[in-house]
């Protein structure tokens, strides 16, 4: 949009862009279309899938995945978005609406901010959307994942349908030869999925990550001058 010729000023309610990361940044080549290939963003290249079905036989597809290092990633987004042109406020999260214009609050006060356009990338439990009337008929997936110290294969990844997490599917996606990223994403009992496959899987846990994953279910994801994008328009 900047590079586009808008007057672009990004509000970001975090100190940092990038953190927390929540997601296992597996990524295919498409994104390459999209951005320049930059090894300060990539942490691993995965040659192959290997899905593990309810009859409890496997199968290995052939293919190329990009893993990124998601915090990194975020950040060097930025770092493009300000060169073409764009500001970033860091700190600053939006809270309403008030005559036709979004309420930005700071650590020091709230404002009213005038706006053309006010595009909505805050999330699955987006404040944009609730605040426009746009928050409907939302459901969602439940995801946990580790980072667990214990690779099976450094170029493979791993997907569990079926029980492992009934209604989607239950991952380990290697980040480095050492450490891997475990998860599961399901409507119910997702702890209890998760647990299960922690203890499937082995290995000292590092640390955590959680959050819904929005299920498109027909919302609105533009209404007159305010639009949402990825999870915040349940499109991811």
């Amino acid at each position: 949009l900047a590079q586009q010729g808008f007057d672009v000023t990004i509000y970001e309610e975090h100190e940092q862009a990038g953190l927390p990361v929540h997601c296992t940044a597996l990524c295919t080549k498409a994104l390459w279309d999209l951005v320049p290939q930059d090894e300060l963003i990539l942490k691993n290249v995965l040659e192959r899938v290997k899905i593990l079905l309810p009859s409890g036989t496997s199968s290995e597809i052939p293919l190329t995945e990009y893993v990124l290092d998601r915090g990194r990633f975020d950040q060097w987004l930025v770092e493009r978005a300000i060169e073409a042109g764009a500001k970033i406020r860091y700190g600053c999260a939006f809270v309403g609406m008030q005559d036709g214009n979004p309420l930005i609050k700071s650590a020091s006060q709230t404002t009213s901010v005038p706006v053309d356009y006010l595009v909505g990338a805050d999330g699955p439990n987006s404040a944009v959307a609730k605040a426009n009337g746009m928050f409907t008929k939302r459901r969602f997936y439940i995801a946990l994942q580790a980072r667990v110290k214990n690779v099976r294969d450094p170029k493979a990844f791993d997907v569990w349908f079926g029980s492992k997490a009934p209604e989607f599917f239950a991952w380990s996606v290697p980040e480095s030869p050492d450490i891997a990223r475990v998860g599961v994403a399901t409507r119910k009992n997702a702890k209890q999925y998760f647990d299960a496959l922690l203890k499937e899987v082995g290995g000292e846990i590092i640390d955590y990550q959680a959050g819904p994953l929005p299920i498109y279910n027909g919302q609105p994801c533009s209404k007159g001058n305010v639009f949402l994008v990825g999870d915040a328009g349940t499109l991811s």
